[in-house]
């Protein structure tokens, strides 16, 4: 048995075990990767500086090392509004979502209400969002992510603030880490607010931005990192499942 068939093997094991992080990190003696308890294959944490593999300075250096001085100036943090996302009710109305369930929710503004009408369904939810929530919350989002074993990646109405394609991105490739590679009931789910649906972006009231594109137009970004894609409508919501994430695509 090679060494890589070994690692994830052990990696499965100890999954399974309930060994948690343990399990998660196992690193693979031959490329001193990571190999999680559901077969993603990460880079050893080390090699970017001890930033978390995970995280969009990671991604950046991997994606395009030119553009790791780069900074995204335009946050778009306040697009964020104290509600909770049809997304959410429309997943829990479908059953797509229910009691027991983990998800991640990347993008996740900085109010807490999805999280608490998803927690009062039985259903756990972790935020995540690099300009709305504290390092610890988004450190913890990104070692559960890391796992490869939510139930449901959540991603709402947020491709469409961020204008850097690279930045696009990541937030994909990190829902499709997130997510099990079987696939099954274990999806990242995106919803985009199309705006005017000119194609042409526009910068709002100097720091919120806007793409203006139809939800189709996202398929082309979201197929790289999936297997299987495809737009569907949830009780009149427009919305892309991607299940059985890519796991030799690297960013």
């Amino acid at each position: 048995m090679s060494d890589d068939t070994l690692g994830k093997v052990l990696g499965t094991i100890a999954g399974f075990a309930g060994l948690g992080m343990v399990g998660a990190m196992l690193v693979n003696r031959r490329g001193g990767s990571a190999v999680n308890p559901y077969g993603h294959v990460l880079e050893n944490p080390k090699a970017y500086g001890g930033v978390h593999p995970l995280s969009l300075e990671a991604f950046v250096l991997k994606a395009n090392p030119a553009l790791a001085a780069s900074e995204e100036v335009i946050t778009s943090r306040r697009t964020c509004r104290p509600v909770v996302a049809q997304l959410l009710f429309e997943l829990v109305r479908s059953r797509n979502l229910k009691k027991g369930d983990e998800v991640l929710d990347v993008g996740a503004g900085r109010f807490d209400l999805g999280k608490e009408y998803l927690n009062s369904r039985g259903i756990v939810s972790i935020p995540y969002d690099p300009y709305n929530r504290t390092e610890e919350e988004n450190q913890r989002a990104l070692d559960v992510a890391i796992r490869g074993d939510v139930d449901a990646c959540l991603c709402s109405n947020v491709l469409n603030v961020v204008r850097d394609p690279v930045h696009r991105a990541h937030v994909v490739w990190l829902c499709a880490q997130s997510v099990r590679f079987t696939g099954g009931k274990s999806s990242a789910w995106f919803a985009i607010w199309e705006g005017t649906k000119s194609g042409k972006g526009k910068l709002y009231a100097g720091d919120m931005w806007q793409e203006n594109r139809k939800a189709s137009t996202y398929l082309k970004e979201i197929r790289p990192y999936f297997h299987y894609v495809e737009p569907r409508i949830l009780y009149g919501l427009t919305v892309i499942q991607a299940s059985c994430p890519k796991l030799d695509e690297s960013p």
